[in-house]
């Protein structure tokens, strides 16, 4: 019973490294006899024994699939299964190899216990098969703080490792082979993202199964991409296109951005909204989405307003707000992630863009509680609620009524708890490079910190969140890939399987999973199950599926879904953010309304005007033909009649955001209003300010010439320059040659009974000096001119004046016996 010598440490090392010299392309044989796992076309070289070896080494090490049995085995002489490899004391098919000697059997070296390296080596026949997959997720953010591990990451780890622990309890799929993971953090950065790839290469990752997030997705491209490893993401919607340059080897099961994108576009186009903003974070996501939305949005003839972008993770969001200021829409697209999102809504509703009128529809990521629940802790429920209030999201559609799914649900909510809220406790259950799986470290790697735990409690009557579903599936399409491979090889199939043959068995994948019927383009974008529903919040801290939308642009609200064959799909109506519940519109003018509502003394003025122009706008609001996608907001102020308070009331309006101005009602205080108005370019119109220095006096002219001292001032009533002529040629229709004028002195009295004069001496009508008449604005006693009418000889008076002062000034002229004398005038 003769054999080779044992080998030393520095012996193994050598012939390991000697055995594993160009063989990085392939991780196992079609023909091997054994059927064993492992990359090159030679007799295969263990797994433990290359796990020992420094991580330099394992980088040019071809890929095993196969581990012994027994760990620390060791035969009656102490060698190892390392030493029956490397020096053929046994073949792959449990027989003594030609190293072993004459007549030798590998039961004469059994161990103590009598197991022989038959029963314990992969490389005498024995062994478990295996197949390594990374796991990459965004865990945490960059401060340690976990990505809301209870409803997004945090589940979609438990669901990747909910499919691991089936697959490895299950004869029918992989034959019983077991496929080993690690978790390692991506965090949703690009660096981290990177950094995670090159982990699980080293680890000896086969596939990987992530990112979270798209920009950590192309980052880890660069590395998974050139050394040929398969990755297949369940939340990464990038548009990348998968299938050029670094790209190869990306799938996914997640609808992609540009899917999302067409989605949002279509559902934008069907509520009739012409016109919106968008909001995206400036990451490889947000720009796809964008320049996706704006394509489809274009062929839809809806006008974006605005474009605007923001850093992920900032805190302070006013420039991006002063853009919605500006863009004038009550509709508001945005393309980014929840946590950055809600705090944008907050800060927008805070300076009075959102709420009432305002739809904000976002992508997949916002369409969670966690827009919400991330506000800040003075936000009020009440307030979150307002400020949520006809929100729109469009997320990839799970049907969950489907049989595959259910049964997914029961051993979803079957799963013993991996954390406890009450107690702090976290599970401790490890993968298969030796680091906890929910028990992970905090970002600064500093292991005297806290743990954070992203665990969950599966047994509660909450929603499972949508994307689970799709990382759920992910294992599949690699497990279902593996399995065609591994039954050609056992039905006789020749040569080496590379990784790139893997990626395409999982591109030829098709089947219906828990997501529905997954099947892939040739870029690796998911071609069939693509279904997006349009949720909206209630108003009342929920999301309700209002509607559905397929890949040929339809959406289906919910009298179609509940009437539609075989869309038994549970719907209901879409709450908006309008008292009256009506669909909000497009956009939005800012109408100020600079009226005089109050006189100097307090008194109520023009009230009635104010009220006639609320009565406008309601049936503005009432009429399809007018306005149809322009929704009117009101900004009021007081103008008083007096010239200092229209350039404050002009003032005022401007800081409100008015677009156009109503007032004001008299002559003075509009022209101190247009004075700054038309500095500003804001359109003006008045319904009373009559003052014919306001505009042409020329009544035969139906324009304002190039001398128009306010253009941008109109006026719905006649000014002074037509009063004054048809005053003029009433005094003439009555033979009246000769009169008396009164006027107050402001622009308005002045100015009309000046036009007034002109007018009557064309038509020979007398106005002698001492019968012009005038008064100081708001004078009690009207004394001084009661005696300049006693002393006229005119029998006819004319006045331009306010009511309120041509009325005292009739009483006192009664009282003072000015009877028997015709009056008439403009107001």
């Amino acid at each position: 019973m003769a054999r080779t010598a044992s080998l030393s440490v520095d012996q193994i090392a050598r012939g390991a490294n000697a055995s594993r010299q160009g063989h990085n392309n392939y991780f196992f044989p079609r023909s091997a006899p054994s059927k064993k796992l492992h990359r090159s076309g030679e007799e295969p070289f263990c797994s433990r024994a290359r796990q020992r070896l420094l991580s330099s080494e394992r980088e040019t090490a071809g890929l095993t699939l196969c581990i012994d049995n027994e760990v620390d085995w060791r035969d009656i002489d102490g060698d190892t299964c390392l030493a029956y490899e490397e020096l053929d004391w046994c073949t792959a098919s449990g027989e003594p190899g030609p190293g072993l000697g004459t007549n030798a059997s590998l039961e004469d070296y059994a161990d103590a216990d009598g197991l022989n390296a038959g029963e314990v080596c992969c490389a005498c026949g024995a062994g478990e098969d295996i197949f390594r997959l990374g796991v990459a997720l965004g865990l945490y953010t960059s401060n340690g703080f976990a990505f809301d591990g209870d409803t997004f990451s945090g589940a979609s780890l438990a669901a990747i490792h909910l499919a691991l622990q089936e697959l490895n309890g299950n004869d029918r799929v992989l034959a019983g082979r077991r496929v080993e993971f690690m978790v390692v953090d991506s965090k949703c950065h690009a660096e981290t993202g990177y950094q995670a790839a090159i982990s699980l290469d080293t680890w000896g990752a086969d596939a990987v199964v992530g990112t979270t997030c798209s920009n950590s997705a192309v980052a880890a491209q660069t590395v998974l991409g050139n050394i040929g490893i398969p990755e297949i993401s369940g939340g990464a919607t990038m548009t990348l296109v998968p299938n050029t340059g670094n790209h190869t080897y990306f799938m996914r099961t997640v609808p992609s951005a540009e899917q999302e994108a067409q989605a949002v576009a279509d559902v934008v186009h069907y509520y009739n909204w012409s016109s919106v903003v968008t909001v995206s974070a400036a990451d490889s996501y947000g720009e796809t989405a964008t320049g996706k939305f704006d394509k489809a949005a274009e062929d839809l003839n809806i006008s974006v307003a605005n474009r605007l972008t923001y850093k992920l993770g900032v805190e302070d969001f006013s420039e991006v707000v002063r853009g919605l200021q500006e863009s004038h829409s009550h509709i508001i697209v945005t393309f980014g992630y929840a946590v950055d999102i809600g705090r944008l809504m907050e800060q927008a509703y805070a300076a009075g863009v959102g709420g009432e009128g305002f739809v904000w529809v976002g992508g997949a990521d916002t369409a969670q509680p966690k827009l919400w629940e991330g506000m800040s802790s003075n936000v009020s429920e009440s307030e979150r609620n307002a400020i949520m209030q006809g929100y729109l999201g469009v997320r990839g559609y799970i049907n969950t009524s489907t049989p595959e799914y259910v049964a997914f649900a029961e051993r979803w909510r079957a799963q013993p708890a991996t954390m406890d809220p009450v107690t702090g406790w976290c599970s401790s259950a490890m993968d298969d490079a030796g680091a906890p799986i929910y028990q992970r470290y905090d970002v600064d790697d500093n292991l005297t910190s806290y743990d954070a735990c992203v665990g969950m409690v599966f047994n509660t009557t909450e929603e499972i969140p949508p994307y689970v579903a799709y990382w759920y599936d992910a294992v599949y399409v690699v497990a279902y890939a593996l399995q065609m491979l591994l039954a050609g090889a056992e039905g006789g199939g020749s040569g080496d399987i590379t990784r790139q043959e893997l990626r395409d068995a999982m591109l030829a994948q098709s089947f219906v999973g828990v997501s529905g019927t997954l099947s892939f383009h040739a870029d690796g974008n998911r071609s069939s199950g693509l279904m997006h529903e349009v949720v909206n919040h209630n108003g009342n801290s929920a999301l309700q599926r209002v509607a559905l939308w397929a890949p040929q642009g339809e959406v289906l609200e919910c009298d179609v879904l509940r009437e539609g064959p075989g869309l038994n799909v549970e719907c209901g109506s879409v709450v908006w953010s309008t008292a009256n519940n009506q669909r909000p519109k497009s956009t939005y003018i800012t109408l100020g309304n600079a009226l005089a509502l109050t006189t100097m003394e307090g008194e109520a003025d023009d009230v009635t005007g104010l009220a006639a122009v609320l009565m406008a706008l309601q049936d503005i609001e009432g009429d399809d033909t007018v306005l149809a996608n322009i929704a009117v907001r009101l900004a009021v102020t007081d103008s008083k009649c007096e010239s200092l308070h229209g350039k404050e009331a002009s003032v005022t309006l401007l800081e409100m955001g008015a677009d156009v101005i109503v007032g004001s009602t008299c002559t003075t205080a509009s022209a101190a209003m247009a004075t700054r108005l038309d500095v500003e370019e804001i359109p003006q119109i008045s319904g009373s300010a009559t003052g014919a220095e306001l505009g042409a006096t020329d009544v035969d002219s139906d324009e304002a010439g190039e001398s128009d001292p306010y253009p941008y001032l109109m006026r719905t009533i006649p000014s002074d320059a037509f009063q004054a002529s048809a005053l003029a040629d009433l005094v003439h229709f009555y033979n009246w040659t000769r009169v008396a004028t009164v006027a107050g002195e402001d622009s308005y009295g002045l100015s009309g009974i000046e036009a007034f004069q002109e007018a009557a001496e064309a038509l020979d009508i007398t106005i002698r000096q001492q019968d012009r008449l005038t008064y100081e604005i708001g004078v009690e006693d009207f004394s001084e001119v009661v005696r300049g009418l006693q002393e006229s000889r005119a029998l006819i008076i004319v006045t331009f004046g306010h009511a309120l002062d041509t009325g005292r000034l009739m009483e006192q002229a009664y009282a003072a016996g000015v009877a028997g004398k015709g009056t008439c005038g403009w107001k």
